[in-house]
């Protein structure tokens, strides 16, 4: 229980907030990919003939580019919860782009490449990667701008830890 003269604690740094929800926007996929792709027996990566290098290197430049939005949303200042908006919507594309550009060159057939990208960026794999992203970048952004401090009993004073 917060006391109304208490002192406020201060916000949580933007690259503690990067570093803490990358990590759980990566949970995110990986945990959603799994149990989707078990409960509906469906491919995660819908495209035969690829392999698995499309999947994984999607999600490293997914992440390297959730990492770079959120850099950007999270500036100085109050950050609008609108940023977790832009994030998903790059991290969507860049994905999709980028399992593409890697089914391209791994089955040696740009019509393969080009038909993975547009099953990624309509499909359930796009759509997961989406929300990972809209979820974890509202999060950062939630993070940074609350003031919010630990949990504290009503009788604990404000030198307690």
């Amino acid at each position: 229980m917060s006391q109304p003269d208490a002192p406020r604690t201060p916000p949580v740094r933007p690259a503690v907030a990067i570093a803490l929800t990358l990590a759980a926007f990566f949970a995110l996929i990986v945990a959603a990919f799994g149990v989707v792709s078990l409960l509906a027996d469906v491919e995660v990566v819908p495209v035969a003939g690829v392999g698995q290098a499309p999947g994984i290197v999607g999600v490293v430049v997914a992440c390297a580019v959730y990492a770079a939005g959120a850099a950007l949303v999270l500036r100085p200042g109050n950050p609008a919860y609108t940023g977790a908006v832009f994030i998903a919507v790059a991290v969507w594309f860049c994905y999709s782009l980028s399992a593409g550009i890697v089914g391209a060159v791994t089955s040696e057939d740009v019509a393969v490449g080009l038909a993975l990208m547009a099953r990624l960026l309509t499909g359930w794999q796009g759509a997961v990667v989406a929300l990972g992203a809209a979820v974890a970048a509202w999060c950062a952004i939630a993070l940074v701008r609350t003031h919010a401090g630990r949990p504290r009993w009503p009788w604990e004073g404000p030198d307690e830890a």
